[in-house]
């Protein structure tokens, strides 16, 4: 079995099952997640089954690609729903990203062509190169983030002596304990129960609305389980960078007021809405640097009809992750392009999402060929 071939499980999801074990059960987990990790699985519409032993399947059903009830994961052996399985998948499924987008604004390290910078510039700009760009009308061009109509602030800014709220406070000071944890545990003690304990505190954190430091808190968690399944494509600067970004950003939660409580808080990532079957050519792949430590690369790609669409690949880690994103796999249904290649070839997509700034979604139920 291929984690990655596994639907992602809800943060809060993980953490329910693994904190229903019994403590006997929760000294097993670890070694029923590498388990798990070896035995067949095979992939029915929104379920998927894992073959626990010769009698005994696992299902874990993913409506709209996500596992996001406890009740969505059910086991037939004798011990269910009190058994190791349930957790130890949860485990070793990718855990679902809610991480937000960056509340710093990127910085490029390489000028766009034309037609990205006409994008920018305006709509008459670009509709002089024939590209589709309607005005902003109500959500910003750049965030998508439309404006409260009462106070004229986007939802997540805040005023100028605003403080964080005594919950806020309280979730990125669980956020903090569970990052302290990891690093006093380093990545072989940071086993499931200790993951589990950061995804509970991921999920209040996102509850509280401080989803940047829970997008930081998975970050890690996804990370950790990359260094101890032994994955290639593992940098261990890459978790020092998470962490660090997880603690420091959980700290300044408390202290944070204004502008900078904004930025703490983060953004809530953007809606996305269906856009049918969509024929895409590359145009350019540009790295990703920003202030909150955050690196990755984007690639800028143009629909049939003059759009223009991006698919990103941000993450915790800094110039040093930019610096090695654009030769992997763009996360758009199942194409193998790179952003490298993806930079100077074409996609068909269908059952496209796209976020109001022209972001491309990469739900289950997306479908991307060459």
């Amino acid at each position: 079995m291929n984690a990655a071939q596994l639907p992602p499980v809800a943060p809060e999801v993980t953490a329910t099952l693994v904190e229903g074990l019994s403590p006997r059960l929760r000294k097993r987990l670890d070694a029923a997640v590498t388990k798990l990790a070896a035995r067949p699985m095979h992939r029915d519409g929104d379920t998927t089954t894992i073959e626990v032993d010769d009698e005994t399947e696992l299902r874990l059903h993913a409506p709209g690609g996500v596992v996001a009830k406890v009740e969505d994961v059910t086991c037939g052996c004798l011990l269910a729903p009190a058994c190791v399985h349930r957790a130890a998948a949860a485990c070793a499924a990718p855990a679902a990203d809610l991480a937000p987008e960056p509340a710093e604004q990127a910085t490029p390290e390489a000028p766009g062509p034309a037609s990205a910078t006409a994008a920018a510039d305006g709509p008459d700009a670009a509709h002089d190169l024939g590209l589709n760009v309607a005005p902003a009308s109500g959500p910003d061009a750049a965030t998508g983030v439309t404006a409260n109509p009462a106070t004229g602030r986007a939802p997540d800014a805040a005023t100028p002596h605003e403080r964080a709220s005594p919950d806020q406070r309280a979730a990125a000071d669980a956020l903090w304990s569970a990052g302290a944890a990891v690093l006093e545990a380093g990545v072989d003690g940071a086993g499931a129960v200790t993951q589990s304990a950061l995804l509970r505190a991921a999920h209040t954190a996102r509850l509280r609305h401080l989803p940047r430091a829970a997008g930081a808190a998975l970050s890690v968690v996804t990370l950790l389980r990359a260094a101890r399944a032994g994955d290639p494509s593992y940098r261990t600067a890459e978790l020092v960078t998470a962490l660090a970004e997880l603690l420091g950003t959980a700290r300044r939660v408390g202290t944070a007021s204004g502008a900078e409580l904004a930025a703490v808080r983060g953004r809530v990532r953007r809606p996305y809405s269906p856009d049918g079957s969509l024929r895409l050519y590359g145009l350019f792949t540009e790295p990703v640097v920003t202030d909150s430590g955050h690196g990755g690369v984007r690639t800028w790609v143009a629909g049939a009809d003059g759009r223009l669409f991006t698919v990103g690949d941000v993450a915790p880690g800094g110039v040093g992750r930019a610096l090695g994103v654009a030769d992997r796999a763009v996360r758009l249904g199942d194409s193998a392009l790179t952003h490298r290649e993806l930079g100077r070839a074409g996609l068909a997509v269908s059952g496209a999402t796209v976020s109001p700034d022209g972001r491309l979604g990469a739900g289950k139920a997306v479908k991307a060929v060459t």
